[in-house]
């Protein structure tokens, strides 16, 4: 029997660009069984998380997808290494033991498990030198799952991006922040997953409507009867299919209801609760969206009391800045296919000086995902990717 394994290290990491070096002080859980998150204490951040980012899924009529789990992970990020930042992790969904939650949240995201896994990791990065870390601050932070490091304007990408491909295998390229010459401050929350069937599923061809009224047609995975879980209202009919540690959760509207009048998430919860055992027959097409969204807006409003004094855990004690978070981004990279599922996603925060920038009797139902849907990534009811199929084919 595998037992959990956690370990904590520092490593001093030398990263050549031109004549810059930087160094990391590191801490990732590696945990060989899943940790669980608990609905009770995940709920209201992964409320709020889905709360801010679902809206920039109605911004294109094209396929989109975003990470509550990265999201949150960053916004975490934040607070833990802020002072008098109980206002900003309420308005993030944390309670008054926001840190607590933080490191519970960052270790249950982090497990391994034969050839399926659910890795994240937190960077706090230093660009430029004069917002500048102290390094047993560093230290302090690091063993609480979080890793800082140092770099150059130059360099910072290509710095975040060794990080991270060392220490959760991440392919997705880091995005390039808008800084305009100035140093910042930069928070990553970073989330890759694999999940795998026991056995490649079955796949067909079926017809699916776009919403111009065109049909096309789409490789899915065919419901033969299965015993499945399913939760309908008038708006909307709603169905799980289980990979092996995750699910992924399909929400269809009803004909005449538009897709973006649903709350994917609260459909998710009213599921959870509601939801009765039916054979189902019908498709589930296979899907794989990638995107970037600009989620400046959210984040630089979390701040509604202005008493947060941002990164005061990190900085030097004679470092006297006015830190303003000036925006943040996020890259998605999710994919449901015969296999299972594979998911990628980076949220970053970036922030300057202030200068402002089962029944005896089953019910028989068929789900034919043949138009625009919802399709919601869950481990431990936790939404890892929420994402909107507009075309499975593109």
């Amino acid at each position: 029997m595998n037992k959990k394994m956690n370990f904590l290290f520092s490593v001093l990491f030398l990263a050549g660009c031109g004549s810059n070096h930087v160094n990391y002080v590191g801490s990732v859980p590696k945990n060989t069984i899943k940790v669980h998150l608990g609905l009770d204490t995940c709920k209201t951040i992964a409320q709020s998380a889905s709360k801010d980012l679902v809206p920039f899924l109605s911004e294109t009529t094209e396929n989109s997808t975003c990470s509550p789990a990265s999201y949150a992970l960053a916004l975490g990020g934040v607070v833990s290494a802020s002072v008098n930042g109980q206002t900003f992790a309420q308005n993030c969904g944390f309670s008054d033991a926001y840190e607590d939650e933080f490191v519970h949240l960052l270790n249950g995201m982090n497990w391994m498990e034969e050839d399926n896994s659910l890795r994240s990791a937190v960077l706090y990065q230093q660009i430029g030198p004069s917002l500048a870390f102290d390094d047993a601050k560093r230290e302090a932070m690091a063993k609480k799952y979080i890793s800082s490091m140092v770099s150059s304007h130059d360099s910072y990408r290509d710095d975040a991006q060794q990080f991270f491909k060392n220490e959760i295998d991440l392919d997705l390229k880091i995005p390039a922040l808008p800084l305009n010459g100035y140093d910042a401050i930069a928070t990553y929350g970073a989330l890759k997953l694999v999940d795998s069937f026991a056995i490649d599923a079955d796949e067909k061809k079926n017809d699916f409507y776009l919403d111009s009224g065109e049909k096309i047609s789409v490789n899915s995975l065919p419901l033969m009867g299965y015993e499945m879980k399913y939760y309908e209202t008038e708006d909307y009919a709603s169905l799980s299919k289980t990979i092996s540690n995750t699910s992924v959760f399909f929400i269809l509207p009803k004909d005449g209801v538009e897709l973006e009048t649903i709350d994917p998430y609260q459909a998710y919860l009213d599921y959870k609760e509601n939801a009765e055992t039916v054979k189902a027959t019908g498709y589930l097409p296979y899907f794989h969206v990638r995107n970037q969204i600009d989620i400046s807006k959210p984040v630089t409003q979390k701040d509604t009391d202005g008493k947060i004094q941002l990164f005061k855990k990190l900085l030097k004690d004679d470092q006297e800045h006015n830190i303003d978070i000036s925006g943040g981004l996020q890259v998605n990279d999710f994919e449901f296919s015969p296999h299972g599922v594979k998911g990628e996603s980076v949220t970053v925060i970036y922030a300057t000086e202030s200068c402002s920038f089962v029944p005896e009797e089953m019910k028989e139902i068929t789900f034919n995902v043949d138009k625009p849907f919802y399709a919601i990534s869950i481990y431990e009811d936790f939404p890892l990717f929420i994402s909107k199929i507009s075309n499975p084919n593109t």
